[in-house]
């Protein structure tokens, strides 16, 4: 028997005053590469670079804080990152 390998998507949320890249991400203002979807089980590394005079806030949707976001896709995720003044 053959068993298909199941894909889920990773949606970033374009974030404001900054950018979130990762594994074929690489989503900032305007929306632009913010989906992707990954096998089953991968662990998919994100960082959240912000604009000059900015700082991360928090991770929004499957990570949360201010640390490492490296969501594991078992199923579809949505992942935002939330900018401040600094």
């Amino acid at each position: 028997m053959i068993f298909a390998i199941q894909r889920f998507t990773l949606t970033v949320t374009p974030p404001t005053n900054g950018t979130i890249t990762g594994t074929g991400i690489n989503c900032g203002t305007g929306g632009t590469d913010c989906t992707q979807d990954y096998d089953y089980g991968t662990v998919v590394p994100l960082t959240a670079t912000p604009t000059t005079g900015y700082s991360l806030s928090a991770w929004t949707g499957a990570c949360i804080g201010t640390g490492a976001c490296s969501p594991t896709m078992t199923q579809a995720r949505t992942v935002g990152a939330t900018f401040t003044i600094e």
